[in-house]
């Protein structure tokens, strides 16, 4: 459903600039909060920055790929943001 698609990519390209602003200094582990994400994007606020820099680019990239309609193509951005949760997940979010 192409339609149930693009609305989708617009929730998830909209949401992801938000992403970098979701674990604000005072929040995390380190601090006594009760998280799931690991110190690592306080301890290492470079790194977070670049992993959502990414996510974004992969979240706009999917979006304007919907736009085409092309599903082979759609399929392969779809991939690509996936793995740009994945990474981000695995470096900074506890099992």
């Amino acid at each position: 459903d192409l339609a149930a698609i693009k609305a989708d990519t617009a929730k998830i390209a909209g949401l992801a600039p938000q992403v970098k602003d979701w674990f604000p200094a005072g929040s995390g582990p380190q601090d006594g909060k009760r998280t799931d994400a690991k110190a690592e994007i306080w301890t290492k606020p470079a790194e977070f920055q670049q992993a959502t820099v990414r996510f974004v680019d992969a979240a706009n990239a999917l979006q304007t790929g919907v736009q085409t309609g092309d599903t082979a193509a759609i399929a392969a951005q779809a991939k690509t943001l996936g793995g740009t949760c994945k990474d981000c997940h695995d470096k900074f979010k506890e099992e």
